[in-house]
């Protein structure tokens, strides 16, 4: 590949935080994901303006994950431990507040378990991916429109999951066979084709709950 992984972190949080944003995803937790995706995505050849192009929506998905669990995690405490009345007859007091060092360790273990769920569901689409191109899916754009729209659950069986997309996968191949060849006869182009079939799928695997 024509680019390092420093090269890739730099340009990455570049175009992410192009008007200020803070990252809710670590340092750690970028790295070990570009790990990950420069062995399965890159090649010799690639540039890197292609290999963002493939991988940031990945990056986006999961910083906003994080980031909502951070806020629900915080909603939640604040549920769980509302202001109670201390004071004598039946006045509104406030309470005690929690020492710095135990709110410290609640935002870690929080932060812990975020990181923990974030390398799982990262893991997980990247199986995904492996799979679904060891069964011969060539198509990248479609398995990043696919791994774009599925949810990674507790529960999530790859080896299932892949089993139904590559159905839906190999439906879309027939239709573009048979319609295409390499412009169909209506004058549909084949990219226009590829492109409506994806989104029938994913409409298709959401119907089906194959995707969340």
């Amino acid at each position: 590949m024509k680019f390092t992984k420093e090269d890739a972190y730099k340009e990455l949080v570049g175009k992410m935080t192009t008007k200020g944003e803070k990252l809710n995803l670590s340092e750690r937790s970028i790295n070990e994901q570009l790990d990950t995706l420069i062995n399965i995505v890159a090649n010799d050849e690639m540039e890197l303006v292609d290999f963002l192009e493939k991988t940031i929506p990945l990056f986006k998905t999961a910083d906003a994950n994080v980031r909502n669990d951070v806020s629900h995690g915080i909603n939640k405490y604040k549920e769980e431990n509302p202001k109670s009345d201390t004071k004598a007859g039946g006045k509104q007091g406030k309470s005690e507040d929690k020492s710095d060092l135990e709110k410290r360790m609640e935002l870690l273990e929080l932060e812990l378990a975020n990181a923990k769920r974030e390398k799982h569901e990262t893991a997980t689409r990247n199986d995904v991916r492996s799979k679904l191109k060891s069964k011969g899916v060539k198509d990248d754009e479609w398995i990043d429109t696919l791994l774009n729209e599925i949810t990674i659950s507790d529960d999530f069986n790859v080896d299932s999951k892949v089993e139904s997309y590559l159905n839906l996968y190999n439906k879309m191949v027939a239709q573009v066979e048979h319609n295409v060849s390499p412009q169909g006869a209506n004058g549909t182009k084949k990219n226009d084709i590829i492109s409506d079939t994806i989104k029938a799928a994913a409409s298709l695997a959401k119907s089906q709950k194959l995707i969340d």
